[in-house]
């Protein structure tokens, strides 16, 4: 028998989301990135994003030590990224990963679909996450497919 935490995994992952990586800097300047599918739109006339983090991740520390992060929308030619970057993991970032910069110490992933610069402006608990709201300082977007995520698994449009 299907448990109530499986069966909500499962039916959470039926409704396709778009696939982000939300980039910070460690202490020792090295970009650092978390694979998420938890973030939307809060507003577009005092342009903001909502991102969902957990306690756990090494991340949730340092964009709230940090106060800003990049957050690249993947493209469908970007699994790669999606992949290495949903491992907590301390491996070295692949060679072929670029990155380019949007605003001082904010990276975001060269090519993605879409990018944003967030400034943090409030953070909130719930349970074992935290949401990290963030004014958005810039954006830029390309017309490449999105990467999608659905049922377990990548795809693109």
């Amino acid at each position: 028998m299907t448990s109530f935490e499986e069966n909500l995994k499962i039916s959470w992952g039926k409704i396709p989301t778009g696939v982000a990586v939300l980039t910070t800097l460690e202490n020792n300047g090295d970009v650092h990135g978390i694979t998420i599918n938890s973030f939307f739109s809060l507003s577009i006339k005092k342009p903001s994003i909502l991102v969902s983090i957990s306690k756990s991740a090494t991340s949730h520390d340092l964009i709230v030590n940090n106060g800003i992060f990049g957050l690249s929308v993947l493209n469908s030619e970007q699994k790669k990224y999606a992949e290495f970057f949903s491992r907590n993991n301390q491996e070295k970032l692949p060679d072929e990963f670029k990155f380019i910069s949007l605003n001082d110490g904010i990276y975001v992933i060269e090519n993605s679909l879409i990018q944003f610069s967030c400034e943090l402006d409030f953070i909130t608990s719930v349970s074992d996450h935290t949401l990290f709201a963030a004014n958005v300082t810039k954006v830029n977007s390309n017309d490449s497919s999105p990467l999608v995520w659905h049922k377990s698994n990548f795809y693109d449009l």
